[in-house]
């Protein structure tokens, strides 16, 4: 899957390289991928002990991710099918027994890698409800931005209007600061693409 998805091998590289290097450096213990794929980046965070929850709507992904997880034996790495665009809601009694997918995630770390493209172009979710969505269930949060211009957001607006003015990284940066502080914004080589880690602006320790 990857190997149809991805721009370049050298970018891949690259993007797991400066993932890696944050994750070694960040103080988490938890972590929720979004929108995991067969869940490369959620394998390496599990290998540093952090618990990990990979999250994809595609159950093809998820289950070349639980095969390998069965077959490994891994204890602190959970693959579930879940669209974060049309997450679980609560159900049982009175809708009450079981609670919504997000009211039950808490996490100190969110990766959301390659991503904000499906949910902004492909979905039509306002970057702002993104972000507002994010600075809920996490501290510390690893977002890819894929500019406009990029291969893969221009396969999006092929058949489609480009209803997106304000799809850009300068408007990325400014409505994601009004949630989080940017702490690194690293370009990813051979691609155009830009990785932020950012902390929340009013983090507190989630236990």
């Amino acid at each position: 899957y990857y190997e149809d998805s991805i721009i370049s091998q050298e970018y891949f590289s690259n993007k797991k390289k400066i993932v890696s290097d944050w994750l070694r450096e960040i103080p988490c213990d938890s972590i929720l991928d979004l929108g995991s794929n067969t869940g490369v980046f959620a394998e390496m965070a599990a290998a540093m002990n952090k618990f990990t929850l990979a999250i994809d709507s595609d159950a093809g992904c998820i289950n070349q991710l639980y095969q390998r997880i069965k077959k490994n034996r891994q204890k602190n790495l959970l693959p579930l099918v879940v669209d974060i665009a049309n997450p679980s809601a609560g159900i049982g009694w009175s809708n009450q027994e079981r609670e919504p997918f997000l009211q039950r995630i808490q996490v100190n770390l969110v990766m959301a890698l390659a991503l904000i493209h499906h949910l902004c172009i492909a979905k039509n979710i306002g970057m702002n409800q993104l972000a507002r969505l994010l600075s809920k269930i996490c501290q510390y949060l690893i977002i890819e931005f894929i500019p406009k211009d990029d291969p893969k957001v221009q396969d999006m607006l092929r058949n489609r209007q480009d209803v997106f003015p304000h799809y850009s990284a300068e408007e990325f940066r400014r409505i994601f600061s009004e949630y989080f502080d940017i702490v690194l914004e690293q370009n990813i080589a051979a691609s155009g693409r830009t990785l932020y880690l950012m902390h929340h602006k009013n983090a507190k320790v989630i236990t």
